[in-house]
């Protein structure tokens, strides 16, 4: 059986600063070799990795100020949409082929040739191209495109080429915009311009129903009311005048039909002739009678129409007619008076009164005018 072994037990303290110290002293050289030679390497590998220069340009886009009441949301885009849309299209695998393989440019061409042009334009999106945005003010903002490259004047010329994208779609995209905006503001016109036609065929329509009774029509309503009223007024007294005037004709109308009936109870007297006067032709005093009826025609026809109207004309032709046949029969009627025999027995015959033939037309003519002014 073995022995039992007695274990001494030592406490330890927990270090200070000093035994850092000490153990820094202690094992320096395992500490500083290391150091120099991650420095040498860190130097070496920095000298012989190749030079990546960054190019840098900012650009700065003021939004078209268009009032949001006019314009909608969707036309007067937020700048943070408008580069990505623009970010989208100038990034597309076209355009970075087509700015890699351009003979002026020639990027990547050792990368080219042993990896897939997919792999670079994605190297060349994500990790080469930087687009940030950058916040100027409420009205305009700025972003900045950068590209790294070996070659620092190539880096340049992509940077300036992709400025020169971004300006071309912005005034593309302005263009769109502005385009937009016109149509829809010609469309708002046009729907203004159409109510405002509406309306107004509406309004021309109330009025033309209302005409009379619109409150602007006010004053001139009342204007031609008093108008209408002192016109009344005018005509009521011209009526009256009228009416006497009237009632004066057919008085005088009324007297003179009943001197018209006692002149002509006077108008035939009997008369005792001898000698030639016995075949006294008759029809002489027909046609007297009948020149008189006429000659009173013709004057009331005068005194309602014109001497060239035909119904004038017309009458006074026919005075002319029995004018002439009266001097026919009274030529004829001296002619047989000499050639008959003298007799001298008395005979008693009808003779018209020539003066009361005179009174009876007269008379008729001064019925004719009041008749006509009657009428009128």
């Amino acid at each position: 059986m073995a022995a039992a072994q007695n274990f001494v037990t030592v406490s330890r303290r927990p270090p200070d600063i000093e035994d850092y110290i000490d153990m820094l002293r202690r094992y320096r050289s395992w500490l500083i070799g290391p150091m120099f030679v991650g420095l040498v390497c860190a130097v070496i590998v920095a000298f012989l990795w190749p030079d990546t220069y960054v190019s840098t340009a900012v650009m700065r886009i003021t939004p078209q100020q268009i009032s949001a009441n006019l314009v909608p949301s969707i036309v007067n885009m937020q700048m943070q949409q408008r580069l990505q849309q623009m970010q989208q299209e100038i990034l597309s695998r076209s355009s970075l082929s087509e700015l890699i393989q351009r003979p002026s440019l020639d990027l990547y061409r050792k990368e080219r040739a042993r990896y897939p042009m997919e792999d670079i334009i994605t190297d060349m999106r994500n990790k080469a191209i930087h687009i940030n945005m950058v916040e100027v003010n409420r009205t305009a903002s700025a972003f900045t495109i950068s590209f790294a490259y070996p070659d620092r004047f190539k880096a340049q010329a992509v940077v300036r080429e992709l400025v020169t994208k971004f300006t071309e779609q912005n005034v593309t995209v302005q263009r769109n915009n502005a385009n937009m905006t016109t149509q829809f503001l010609n469309d708002e016109l046009k729907q203004a311009k159409d109510k405002m036609d509406h309306l107004e065929a509406q309004l021309t329509q109330f009025k033309n129903q209302n005409m009379g009774r619109l409150p602007e029509q006010f004053q001139a309503n009342v204007s031609q009311l008093n108008t209408l009223q002192m016109m009344q007024s005018q005509a009521n007294e011209a009526l009256s005048r009228l009416q006497q005037q009237r009632y004066q004709l057919e008085t005088q109308l009324q007297n003179n039909n009943t001197n018209l009936n006692y002149y002509n109870s006077l108008l035939e007297d009997q008369v005792t002739v001898s000698g030639p006067q016995q075949v006294r032709n008759e029809k002489l005093n027909q046609l007297n009678q009948k020149i008189m009826t006429l000659q009173s025609d013709v004057a009331a026809l005068t005194e309602q129409f014109t001497p060239n109207h035909p119904m004038v004309k017309k009458a006074q032709a026919s005075l002319a007619k029995y004018e002439k046949l009266y001097e026919e029969e009274a030529k004829a009627d001296l002619e047989k008076e000499a050639a008959a025999p003298t007799s001298t027995a008395p005979t008693t015959k009808r003779v018209v009164n020539q003066q009361v033939a005179k009174a009876v037309q007269d008379l008729a003519n001064a019925n004719n005018t009041i008749k006509t002014e009657m009428q009128n």
